[in-house]
């Protein structure tokens, strides 16, 4: 029921939006890509399946610095933009989310356990 209440809207909202042009900004953050089974994770082939549909579907990636010229007023995102983030860099970020991203090119930002933000390595050709 959950899945069909939310294709429903979905395509509600894909009709409105050629009639409206809605402007979509979202973040998209992922904590852990693996086949175990916990609430947090998802498989790296489920990831692929959503880069692969999102790119279909017409949305943009962009880095998390863009979002935040963006905020700041000092750029312009595209329509259905979206960056990609990743929490608590786990080794699994290298061998299993990022083939995947740069097989779409999108760019993500991996945030790191206890370390500043300046200390933290962006990944992908735009990356922040």
């Amino acid at each position: 029921m959950k899945f069909f209440l939310g294709g429903t809207l979905f395509c509600i909202r894909n009709i409105f939006d050629s009639l409206c042009n809605f402007r979509e900004r979202s973040i998209l953050c992922y904590y852990l890509l693996s086949h175990d089974t916990a609430q947090t994770s998802i498989t790296p082939e489920r990831f692929d399946k959503h880069l692969r549909a999102l790119k279909r579907a017409g949305y943009s990636f962009v880095s998390l610095g863009d979002v935040v010229a963006w905020y700041d007023g000092a750029n312009i995102l595209p329509n259905k933009a979206i960056a990609v983030t990743f929490d608590d860099e786990y080794a699994d970020f290298k061998t299993a989310a990022l083939p995947i991203l740069e097989k779409y090119n999108v760019p993500a930002f991996c945030s790191g356990r206890q370390r500043r933000l300046s200390q933290i390595a962006p990944y992908g050709p735009h990356a922040y």
